[in-house]
């Protein structure tokens, strides 16, 4: 996935909440969250992926960047701890930058997409509310820009 990507996901998500935002069902309004919910967690690793696959394009040779690349490939789930160890395996400092970057409530809100995500896919009823996912989307987004702004600010 590429830049251009990852802004079509992000819109998808923000026409979601609009949607669910104009709509006046309850149970339509909680299924949107949910939907925005499962398409934010995609976005936190469409993300991680493109700004990680920056990174090395800029330190490697093509065939480690391949490399990367098949083994990002396998990164789900983007929990911040996942997310930490993506990092920490490049070099710790872009891993508590990032950390440092995101605070409690980047944290708080991708763990949280990622759990409700989960709980979704595995057939079980998150909870989830409209007004929380908007918080949540707008913190995701902000540790998204982090994860960028973190990634592509090192020097070589």
């Amino acid at each position: 996935m590429t830049q251009n990507d990852l802004r079509r996901l992000r819109d998808r998500v923000e026409r979601i909440i609009s949607l669910a935002d104009s709509d006046h069902n309850p149970e339509a309004k909680s299924n949107l969250a949910c939907f925005a919910c499962v398409l934010t967690s995609a976005m936190i690793e469409v993300a991680c992926r493109e700004y990680v696959h920056r990174y090395v394009e800029n330190r490697a040779q093509p065939n480690i960047l391949r490399y990367v690349d098949r083994q990002l490939y396998f990164f789900q789930n983007p929990s911040t701890g996942n997310i930490d160890d993506l990092l920490r395996s490049f070099d710790p400092a872009i891993a508590e930058a990032f950390a440092d970057a995101i605070g409690d409530e980047g944290k708080d809100a991708i763990d949280s997409v990622v759990n409700n995500k989960n709980q979704l896919a595995h057939g079980k009823g998150s909870g989830l509310g409209l007004d929380t996912m908007k918080r949540y989307y707008s913190d995701v987004w902000k540790s998204i820009e982090s994860i960028r702004d973190v990634l592509c600010s090192v020097v070589r």
